[in-house]
């Protein structure tokens, strides 16, 4: 009896206990839920001012809502909490708070975009339709254009042209590129595809290379230059080109990033490829996140979308040579806009701006604009309510000339034809 009694008793204990408990009163500390109705925070703000307007709701009466330690002021006909907003240059953070009449709140973080900006049509032009080209600015402070096309599915040129420092007016080079060529990259060292070739600023003149290992057969990629111990090496990521080279070549969107070794005038293809298999992207951009100086090791923000029978596949990474000369690769938010064949630019460290491209085929073409933030991992597009936007083309080329000025040069229109156009991009970040 004694062994019977005793087992009961941590029993009996037990349900005193939770009856117990089941006799207190119940909190429900549930937080204020904070709805933002206007203005669109995706959105680049291109005036210095708005008017911030949220809804607050809880199952107890919301009490005051707060930007900052700001009371926001209450419309009732609406219901809704109101307040003025007034924004610097670049990114700025607004906080805001919602009480409830407990005192239980709930806080969150808006990021708001300000830039203004300009479009200036009186920019030097090369006189002669052309997309799929490439732009160098060089130490002299001259401005280089190569290749390019005249149209879509066009044959390449091998046309050189060439913007004085602070010049007015392209002028035609007196050399031409050994190979026509359109898709291509450029570096201050030279241009990738099948052949390779590098332009003397001096002689103004361009003169081939010696090439040894795999061929290099892509176009639409993005190349990056670093400096070594062992010389110049070129990393190519991407691009339309052979995915296979034995037994027989077969073309396709290749996902690789290869390096080559530029050494007493010969390239040599590194093997094993150092990059693992990234995204498949063709008619993607690569742009560093800072302004680096030749060679220097740093970060790159990779944005393009890849289409399969019209439909989006957007990818977004930042490819980090910072750490100890390894290559990580970091994921990062993509475009609002699916786009390729757009062209890239940095405005200032963080900051990159994204400019026209297309979608899944050629009258698919963009005008709105991007930028990327890095500290926050975020896209913002351009609104598109009448202020004047870039012209709708792809396959152009977006050179930043000052602090404050970017060229826009020629491109493909929705039509599929080249256009001779050029234009300033003109901001204040």
């Amino acid at each position: 009896m004694r062994c019977s009694c005793f087992r009961m008793l941590p029993v009996t204990l037990l349900l005193a206990v939770v009856l117990g408990s089941c006799e207190r009163p119940f909190i429900d500390v549930r937080a204020p839920e904070i709805e933002v109705l206007e203005p669109d925070f995706s959105e680049v703000f291109l005036e210095d001012h708005a008017v911030l307007r949220v809804k607050a709701s809880s199952f107890r009466e919301v009490d005051r809502v707060e930007i900052g330690n700001i009371p926001m002021t209450f419309n009732p006909p609406t219901k809704t909490w109101e307040a003025p907003l007034q924004f610097s240059n670049g990114l700025n953070v607004v906080t805001l708070t919602a009480f409830d009449a407990e005192g239980v709140f709930q806080r969150d973080t808006l990021y708001a975009l300000h830039v203004t900006h300009r479009i200036v049509p009186s920019a030097p032009v090369v006189g002669e339709p052309l997309g799929g080209h490439t732009t160098t600015l060089l130490d002299t402070g001259e401005l280089l254009v190569a290749g390019g096309a005249p149209g879509p599915g066009r044959a390449a040129q091998g046309r050189a042209f060439l913007l004085p420092a602070r010049g007015a007016r392209f002028e035609p080079l007196g050399t031409a590129l050994h190979d026509a060529r359109t898709g291509h990259t450029a570096t201050l060292l030279g241009d990738l595809v099948e052949s390779v070739e590098v332009y003397d600023p001096t002689t103004q003149h361009f003169s081939p290379l010696v090439f040894q290992g795999e061929p290099i057969r892509r176009a639409l990629h993005t190349a990056v230059l670093r400096a070594t111990d062992e010389g110049p090496i070129i990393d190519l990521y991407g691009g339309r080109g052979d995915i296979q080279y034995r037994p027989f070549p077969r073309l396709g969107t290749r996902q690789d990033l290869r390096s080559f070794l530029l050494r007493n005038d010969t390239l040599f293809a590194l093997s094993p490829a150092p990059g693992p298999f990234i995204e498949p992207l063709s008619g993607h951009t690569q742009t560093p996140l800072s302004f680096l100086s030749l060679g220097e090791a740093g970060r790159y923000l990779v944005a393009g979308s890849f289409f399969i029978d019209g439909t989006a596949d957007n990818s977004g990474f930042i490819l980090d040579y910072l750490s100890n000369g390894n290559l990580d690769i970091i994921p990062a938010a993509v475009p609002l806009i699916p786009r390729r064949r757009h062209a890239a630019v940095l405005l200032r460290p963080g900051f990159v701006l994204l400019l026209g491209g297309m979608q899944a085929d050629p009258g698919q073409v963009l005008d709105i604009p991007e930028i990327y933030a890095a500290s926050i991992d975020r896209y913002f597009r351009f609104p598109n309510r009448g202020e004047p936007l870039p012209a709708r083309r792809f396959g152009q080329t977006a050179t930043i000339l000052s602090e404050e000025r970017i060229l826009v040069l020629g491109g493909f229109s929705p039509d599929g034809t080249g256009t001779p156009g050029a234009e300033f991009f003109d901001f204040d970040l």
